[in-house]
């Protein structure tokens, strides 16, 4: 049985894993401050996927939603799976 870990993907987890760049560069420019910064950066973070989500296409919902459903029925792939346990502890 492959290693899952705790981490529950979802379609707005694996856009903000996989476009982490174009993510934190709009939330920058939306909130005024650089990744990690938290009086505004942090919060504006959820808020601003929600909108880049949502301006997908529905194919590219379905495409994103399927590498969600893959990443936790088989486990994400090495790379990312070390990220996120270290996270998850």
């Amino acid at each position: 049985m492959p290693y899952v870990g705790k981490t529950k993907w979802t379609l707005h987890r694996v856009v903000g894993h996989l476009h982490k760049d174009m993510v934190n560069s709009a939330v920058a420019d939306a909130s005024g401050e650089k990744p990690g910064e938290k009086r505004h950066f942090l919060p504006t973070y959820q808020p601003m996927l929600k909108e880049i989500v949502s301006k997908l296409t529905p194919e590219e919902q379905k495409e994103y939603q399927e590498i969600a459903d893959n990443w936790n029925k088989e486990g994400a792939p090495d790379d990312v799976r070390r990220k996120y346990v270290l996270l998850d502890h």
